[in-house]
């Protein structure tokens, strides 16, 4: 987003020197041309004063001196070499044009085919659950399900209903975000109590194995209190953990760990699935990028969700970075918060 709105201003700072510049040669111009013409009218005057002077014998005046004739040359040689850099200046700034125009349609096409792609990914993130939900209603509906049973169906449609509003509150999230309306509200959060739901919570939906999320502490995180905005902290660990169960391999296990750090906590959410390589690490966090380790396959989502998560951590001044050995070796992206009091 920072590079298109420096191109935008760079395109536009190219278009009024443009502007300006032609205007001025407008101006030039125009009086090269009143110049041309009363330096056209004065020789016409001069031949017919000689010619009278000739015929009533009278003596035309001298030439002019030699200074007079040197600044006219030094006039005009400045003037060549003015024309001349103004228009090195005027090539220069319609190849930046071309080239930026170039880019701007460049980029657009490769936005709008993202946005494409947004849309199809998210048309599939929302059908697949809604399908499932119609499925499992349909069945309970009819009667067919043992009540043994009824249990885990049930946990199963809560799990595919939460996926489905995960799914629209990354997608109005992003759209708040983008016009910027997006705003959070900092307060002293005991980070213990913040993890304990947010585990149980994942916890809820992972009937089967519930192991799979582990929440791991130090002594001197488990204590602490940080300043955040505890929506804002839940949503980047939603996103984190969907990241880490989609990409974390065929039975992935996901560890939520909170470290000290001296004035800060850093919370890790990690995972041992396909990695990516680390070259790789700031563009996951760009709009509808997915970076995938070697062998892997393509995994269903918006896209979104590590892009927001970045950008809710900056809004708190707090800091999100990605790391892996390679793909195939897992991954750990890191939130750092300020603890109570620091600075």
């Amino acid at each position: 987003m920072r590079h298109r709105i420096w191109s935008h201003v760079v395109f536009a700072a190219a278009l009024a020197t443009l502007l300006v510049l032609g205007s001025w040669w407008t101006i030039f111009h125009n009086r090269a041309l009143e110049t041309e013409r009363e330096a056209k009218l004065l020789v016409l005057q001069r031949d017919a004063l000689v010619a009278q002077c000739e015929g009533a014998g009278i003596t035309p005046a001298p030439a002019p001196p030699k200074a007079a004739l040197v600044a006219i040359e030094e006039k005009a040689h400045r003037r060549h070499i003015m024309v001349t850099g103004e228009a090195t200046l005027l090539f220069t700034l319609i190849g930046v044009c071309v080239f930026m125009l170039y880019r701007l349609v460049s980029q657009e096409r490769e936005y709008r085919g993202r946005v494409e792609e947004f849309v199809e990914s998210v048309t599939h993130e929302m059908k697949t659950p809604l399908a499932g939900i119609k499925s499992l209603l349909q069945t309970l509906a009819a009667g067919r399900v043992p009540d043994a049973q009824q249990r885990e169906l049930s946990v199963l449609g809560l799990k595919e209903a939460e996926r489905l509003e995960h799914t629209v509150e990354n997608c109005l999230m992003a759209g708040r975000i983008r016009l910027g309306e997006d705003h959070v509200a900092m307060e002293n959060v005991k980070l213990r109590e913040l993890l304990d739901r947010f585990t149980e919570h994942r916890r809820g939906y992972l009937f089967d194995d519930p192991s799979a999320i582990d929440l791991s502490w130090e002594m001197e995180a488990a204590e602490a209190t940080v300043s955040a905005d505890p929506r804002a902290v839940v949503a980047i660990l939603e996103n984190l953990t969907d990241n880490a169960f989609k990409y974390g391999g065929d039975k992935p296990r996901v560890t939520v760990r909170a470290k000290d750090e001296g004035g800060r906590v850093a919370i890790s959410v990690e995972d041992q699935g396909v990695g990516f390589p680390p070259e790789q690490a700031a563009l996951l966090f760009e709009p509808f990028h997915r970076a995938l380790g070697k062998g892997s396959v393509a995994v269903h989502g918006s896209g979104l969700g590590l892009s927001i998560a970045k950008a809710l951590a900056l809004r708190m001044g707090a800091q999100l970075s990605a790391a892996s050995d390679g793909p195939g070796k897992g991954s750990r992206f890191t939130l750092t918060l300020r603890t109570k009091g620091a600075s």
